[in-house]
């Protein structure tokens, strides 16, 4: 019983001590933040530069703006040639007196000011389609964070993953010896080699979860699919992100939403065509001239003056009037509909990341009370007084601590990004297939 013993403590200490190294241990070149990580900032500029949504996108702002000095530019002039011929038989040019031909010019001239006004609605048109470009890059550029956790909480994992599959080896080779000298049971030999092929098991699925995010990650960034990627950053080497006062939050966040810039600048929109349909009611005007020369007879020469008559405004001008007012409290209210559902988001947000700070403060006892508690169950089997699998089950408690530890790390982390994204939707959450049964219950999901 106590050479079995040794042999526990012997093979499983060297594992817990190299664990908790790298948990502690950080090299100076370690990215302590997102921001701070060459590889993701890398990536991002990858992204920004061959996004084909972002591209679409920025094209048709483009398209937008090349509408304004269109929308503001007079009616073509009108030029308009004609011969009058007095009597069927004959041209009549320089022989009678009513036969000439005529060279006529016209320019129509909009009301004063619905010039103006027609420029104001494609600019707000403009600065909307800004505002979706400024989203597909906020939205792409967070995916493209997310992914890149994803990946980091993947390998993170592994690492996790292969120190318990070693672990439950020499734990296996443990019970073998016992049980072959007789002092342990068959059933500590079948845990450990049951143990040891669940851990087999979990790790294919965390390889495939890593290949996954990478696939994923060359897409956002426009590279070919499965294209390798070196990460240097490591979940537990970073510091958690800073929890910010709600109301900053929720202040920061409409600033920056493209959602309210767009919303304002469709009320904007909505109130230069109120303005342009009540111009509407007043008539254009139409200058034109022209000349009739009439062959070896002196010329004539003529000009013009025209007013529109909104004659039926009834049914059109003031129809259009009541149409654009409709509009535009449409989306005032439409406004305050993603204000609200802007500061909801913010402010779960600040505080589901307000309660995974406090969590991942508790972890750091949770892990050396995990710890603690393993070494206990280790003196208590060397003394007899627990059985082997006991000291497993415990061991494998704590691996299972560090793997909800990473998860939580993931999460705060995942809560920033969608901070700074400003959507107001829900964020789709940082993926992980590693079943996580720590003594801590995990944060609310990213929102």
């Amino acid at each position: 019983m106590r050479i079995p013993s040794r042999l526990a403590l012997v093979a499983i200490l060297p594992f817990m001590a190299a664990a908790e190294a790298r948990s502690q241990a950080q090299p100076i070149s370690v990215p302590s933040s997102l921001a701070e990580d060459p590889v993701l900032q890398a990536l991002l500029r990858e992204a920004v530069e061959k996004s084909p949504q972002l591209a679409a996108a920025t094209r048709a702002a483009e398209a937008e703006e090349e509408r304004i000095p269109q929308a503001g530019s007079l009616p073509d002039p009108m030029l308009s040639l004609g011969y009058q011929n007095d009597g069927f038989k004959r041209f009549e040019i320089g022989r009678m007196e009513t036969t000439f031909g005529t060279i006529m010019a016209s320019q129509a001239f909009p009301f004063p000011g619905k010039r103006k006004l027609r420029t104001d609605i494609v600019s707000a048109n403009a600065e909307a389609a800004r505002a979706s470009v400024e989203r597909i890059r906020l939205t792409l550029e967070a995916d493209l964070r997310r992914a890149y956790l994803g990946l980091l909480l993947a390998r993170g994992q592994q690492a996790l993953q292969k120190e318990q599959e070693l672990i439950w080896k020499q734990a296996e080779a443990v019970a073998q010896a016992r049980y072959e000298a007789g002092q342990g049971s068959q059933l500590d030999l079948l845990r450990a080699q049951l143990e040891r092929m669940k851990a087999a098991q979990q790790a294919l699925r965390l390889e495939s979860e890593a290949r996954a995010k990478v696939i994923e990650l060359d897409r956002l960034a426009g590279r070919p699919l499965d294209s390798p990627i070196e990460t240097m950053a490591s979940l537990e080497g970073m510091r958690p992100p800073t929890v910010p006062a709600r109301d900053a939050a929720v202040r920061q966040a409409e600033e920056r939403s493209p959602e309210l810039h767009s919303s304002h600048h469709h009320i904007l929109h909505a109130a230069s065509r109120v303005e342009l349909a009540k111009l509407d009611l007043r008539p254009d005007f139409a200058l034109s001239a022209g000349i009739m020369p009439r062959g070896a007879l002196e010329p004539m020469w003529q000009v013009g003056f025209s007013v529109s008559i909104p004659l039926y405004s009834r049914t059109k001008q003031r129809r259009a009037i009541a149409e654009n007012e409709a509009l535009q409290r449409s989306e005032e209210s439409n406004r305050d509909d993603q204000r609200r559902r802007l500061a909801q988001a913010t402010e779960q947000r600040v505080a589901a990341l307000e309660a995974s700070s406090r969590i991942l403060g508790l972890y750091a006892s949770v892990l050396v009370q995990s710890r603690a508690a393993f070494e206990s169950a280790l003196a208590q089997f060397e003394t007899g007084r627990a059985p082997f699998s006991s000291v497993l089950e415990v061991l494998n408690g704590y691996i299972q601590d560090r793997a909800a530890f990473l998860k939580e790390l993931a999460d705060a982390q995942g809560l920033a990004i969608a901070l700074d994204e400003a959507n107001p939707s829900t964020a789709p959450g940082i993926g992980n297939s590693m079943p996580v049964s720590g003594r801590v219950a995990s944060a609310a999901p990213s929102m």
